[in-house]
C-alpha cells in the first residue's frame, strides 16, 4: 500500500513540480502536493493545511529558499523538513542555505536520491518530534509540580482494637474536614475514594483479623474536595502481656507529588526508550554512515554503512584501527577543528565536506555533519553521506556541459559564416540588376541577414551563451548600417545611450532586426531635404522592469495621416510584426522628426 505524503512544493515551474511528484510517486508514495511561488501563497498553504515535508527550489523570479526557509522557522516557527531541489546551486550556496536550516539539497539533473533523501529526513523529522514531546512534557511536569508544592503533610491517627476510629482525631479532622461524629466507627471511609473504599475496608479488616502490619494506597479527599495520594502504616499496640491489641496507630503520609514524578518520570524513560529505539532502527537501517566518536578521534560505534564507506569492519573498530583522525588528510584537519569549536560553543555543527582515507589508500569524498550528545562535553554523533556518486555526477555533467558549449559555439559560428554567405550571393546577384527599386530590395535583405549574423557571431564570442550583451551588439550594427549608406550618411551624426542590459537570443533577433529596419529607413528617408541631421538610438529599463527601444530622428517625419502599423512598406510591417513577437507595443510620435518607441516585457 501506498504511503500518504503530503508535499508543499515551493517552485515556479509547473513541470519541475510535476517531476518530483512523479519521483516520489515512483518511490511507492501517494502523493498529495501543492504547488507555490510567493511568501502570500506559501502562508496560505501553511494556515490550510499540514505537511509531511517542503521541497523548494532555490532560485525564483518573486520568491527563493533561503526565503521560504525564513518564513517556515523563524516567522512560523516550524520545524518540517526542508530539501532544497535546484537546477544550478553552488557547493558554497548549498552549503551556506544547510547552516541556515535547510536539511539536505538534490541537483535537478540527479533526482534518482530524491526519495531515499525524503525518507532519511522523515526518519530525522520523527525524532526530533519524539524528543520534542519527551522535553515538552517533562517541562509541563515540573510546572505542574511547582503548583503543587506545599508542606507534606502527615496525618497521625489511632483506632480500637477492632479497627473502629474513636475519639478525637485532630490530624485526620483537619485534613478531611470531617467532625468526630462523621469518622467514628468506619465513617472514615467516606473520605476514601470512591474507586477504593470497599478494597481499603477489606484490606484493613484482614490486617485487623490476622493482627499483622497494614500497609496500603489510597486517594483521601481534602476538606477544599481536592484528592491527595496517601501511603498507610499501621502497626498494633500490643498490651505488656505481650499478646492482647490495645489499639491500632497509623501513619497518612501524602505521596501526591512523588506518585507524579514517579508517573512523569516514567513516560520520560519510555519517550526516551522509544526515541533510542527510532534512533536505532536509523542506525541500523544504513541508509547513511552514523558513528559516535569524541574529539581525540575515538570512534566508539559505528554502522556498518559507515564502515563499508572507510572498507573497515566491526572487528577492526573493536581493536581500535578505526580513528577518524588518522584517516583524515591532513589538508582537511583544520576544517575539523573549526567543527569542533564550533561544537563546543553551540553543541552542533554545520554539515561541512571533506575526504576520508579508506583502508585501501583511496579517498571517499562525504560530508558530515555532527551534534554533541546531550550531558557530554566531546562526545558527538554523526552522519556522514558518501559523496562518490554525486561527485562523479557532477564532473560527468561539467564535462557534458562543456561539450554543448563547445558545440553551440561552432553552431552560431557556422549559422554567422552560412548567413555571411548568403549576404555575399545577394550582393553577387544585385550586380546585374539594373533596376534601382529591386536593388534596393537586394539591399535591404542584405541589411537583415548581416543584422542577424551579427547575432550569431556575438554569441560565438561571448562567454554567456544564453544572453548578448546588447549595447555593443547596437554599436556594431550602427556602424555597419552607415558604412553601407555612406553616401547619405556622411553629415548624418549618430548618438548611442544604451543601459548595461543583456538580452536573450529569442530577444536579441526580433529587437535588432526593428533597430535594423528603423535606422535604415531614417538614413533612406528622414533627410532627403538636407545632408544633416541626428539619430539616436535607446535602450533602457523602465519601473516596471520592461525594456524600452527608441529610435529617433529629427528629420522630415512622417506624414501626418500616415497609420503605420497599416501600410505597404515591408519594413514598417516587419517592425509591428517583430514588436509582436516581443510582446510588446510600438508607439510612433512625428512631431519635429520622427521617433518609434517599442516597449517589451524582460
Amino acid at each position: 500500500m501506498s504511503k500518504l505524503l503530503r508535499v508543499l512544493i515551493v517552485e515556479d515551474s509547473d513541470d519541475d513540480a510535476v517531476l518530483l511528484v512523479r519521483e516520489l510517486r515512483r518511490g511507492g508514495y501517494d502523493v498529495a502536493f501543492e504547488r507555490v511561488d510567493t511568501p502570500t501563497a506559501m502562508n496560505a498553504a501553511l494556515d490550510s493545511g499540514q505537511w509531511d515535508i517542503i521541497i523548494a527550489d532555490y532560485s525564483m523570479p518573486h520568491f527563493s529558499a533561503p526565503a521560504a526557509l525564513t518564513l517556515l522557522q523563524k516567522e512560523r516557527g516550524l520545524d518540517l523538513p526542508f530539501i532544497i531541489v535546484s537546477g544550478a546551486i553552488g557547493e558554497e550556496t548549498a552549503v551556506s542555505a544547510m547552516k541556515a536550516g535547510a536539511h539536505d539539497y538534490l541537483m535537478k539533473s540527479n533526482l534518482a536520491r530524491l526519495v531515499s533523501t525524503v525518507e532519511r529526513e522523515l526518519r530525522e523529522a520523527e525524532v526530533r518530534l519524539a524528543r520534542q514531546q519527551a522535553e515538552e512534557a517533562l517541562q509541563r511536569s515540573e510546572q505542574r509540580f511547582r503548583s503543587l508544592v506545599e508542606a507534606t503533610s502527615h496525618i497521625v491517627w489511632t483506632n480500637t482494637p477492632a479497627g473502629e476510629m474513636q475519639g478525637s482525631q485532630p490530624g485526620w479532622s483537619e485534613f478531611t474536614g470531617q467532625s468526630e461524629a462523621e469518622y467514628q466507627g468506619y465513617g472514615w471511609a467516606s473520605a476514601v475514594h470512591p474507586d477504593e473504599a470497599q478494597t481499603t475496608i477489606e484490606a484493613w479488616q484482614k490486617a485487623v483479623d490476622t493482627r499483622s502490619m497494614f500497609m496500603f494506597e489510597h486517594r483521601l479527599r481534602r476538606y477544599d474536595g481536592q484528592w491527595r495520594t496517601f501511603s498507610i502504616r499501621a502497626i498494633p499496640v500490643v498490651e505488656p502481656d505481650g499478646t492482647t491489641i490495645r489499639e491500632w496507630v497509623g501513619v497518612h503520609t501524602d505521596i501526591t507529588v512523588a506518585k507524579h514524578l514517579e508517573e512523569e518520570r516514567q513516560r520520560a524513560e519510555e519517550a526516551l526508550r522509544a526515541s533510542e529505539a527510532r534512533f536505532r532502527r536509523l542506525s541500523e537501517s544504513n541508509i547513511v554512515g552514523v558513528m559516535i566518536a569524541n574529539h581525540n578521534g575515538d570512534i566508539q560505534e559505528a554502522n556498518d554503512a559507515l564502515l563499508k564507506m572507510i572498507g573497515y569492519t566491526q572487528q577492526e573498530l573493536v581493536a581500535g584501527m578505526v580513528r577518524w583522525r588518522a584517516m583524515t588528510p591532513p589538508e582537511y584537519l583544520p576544517k575539523d577543528e573549526r567543527a569542533i569549536t564550533q561544537l563546543n560553543q553551540t553543541g552542533t555543527c554545520a554539515p561541512f565536506e571533506k575526504k576520508y582515507i579508506r583502508k585501501d589508500g583511496s579517498r571517499v569524498p562525504i560530508v558530515i555533519g555532527c551534534a554533541l550528545l546531550e550531558g557530554s562535553q566531546d562526545t558527538t554523533i554523526c552522519f556522514v553521506l558518501d559523496l562518490t556518486d554525486r561527485k562523479q555526477a557532477e564532473e560527468a555533467l561539467q564535462a557534458a556541459l562543456k561539450e554543448k558549449e563547445v558545440l553551440l559555439k561552432e553552431i552560431h559560428h557556422r549559422v554567422k559564416n552560412n548567413l555571411q554567405v548568403i549576404s555575399s550571393l545577394l550582393n553577387m546577384q544585385s550586380r546585374s540588376i539594373q533596376d534601382k527599386q529591386y536593388l534596393e530590395i537586394f539591399k535591404d535583405s542584405q541589411d537583415r541577414i548581416r543584422a542577424m549574423a551579427l547575432i550569431h557571431e556575438k554569441l560565438y564570442q561571448a562567454k554567456d551563451l544564453a544572453r548578448i550583451n546588447f549595447a555593443g551588439y547596437i554599436r556594431d550594427l550602427a556602424a555597419s548600417l552607415f558604412r553601407s549608406y555612406k553616401g547619405k550618411s556622411a553629415a548624418i551624426a549618430l548618438k548611442i545611450h544604451i543601459d548595461d542590459v543583456s538580452l536573450s537570443i529569442d530577444a536579441a533577433v526580433p529587437c535588432g532586426l526593428i533597430i535594423n529596419e528603423l535606422v535604415s529607413n531614417a538614413l533612406k528617408h528622414a533627410f532627403r531635404m538636407s545632408n544633416k541631421g541626428e539619430i539616436c538610438i535607446e535602450l533602457c529599463m523602465n519601473l516596471e522592469h520592461q525594456f524600452v527601444l527608441i529610435v529617433s530622428d529629427n528629420g522630415a517625419g512622417f506624414p501626418i495621416n500616415l497609420d503605420f502599423q497599416n501600410t505597404e512598406s515591408l519594413g514598417l510591417q516587419l517592425v509591428n510584426t517583430l514588436a509582436a513577437q516581443l510582446r510588446g507595443s510600438v508607439e510612433l510620435n512625428s512631431n519635429g522628426g520622427t521617433e518609434f518607441k517599442i516597449t517589451f516585457p524582460n
